[in-house]
């Protein structure tokens, strides 16, 4: 794209935008949720013994697992 001659083929610029955006749209959601892993994790380790605070992390656990596995669909089926 920083090549001086990307833009001169309209049609060949906008296919390689299109990719990228595709490729975009997949890697996000994962990328998303491997942070919202790890603050859990981390979140997990520091309320090791407060139980109500455990289970709401398990509550978000569940609703990340929801969220991964509609990804794999949608990845799956473009």
């Amino acid at each position: 794209m920083n090549a001086q001659d990307f833009w001169d083929d309209a049609a060949a610029a906008n296919k390689v935008m299109a990719e990228l955006r595709y490729a975009k749209s997949c890697v996000e959601p994962y990328e998303k949720s491997i942070k919202k892993l790890a603050d859990l994790k981390e979140l997990s380790e520091l309320s090791a013994d407060d139980q109500e605070m455990l289970g709401q992390i398990e509550e978000e656990f569940a609703v990340l697992e929801k969220e991964v596995r509609s990804v794999e669909i949608t990845a799956f089926l473009s």
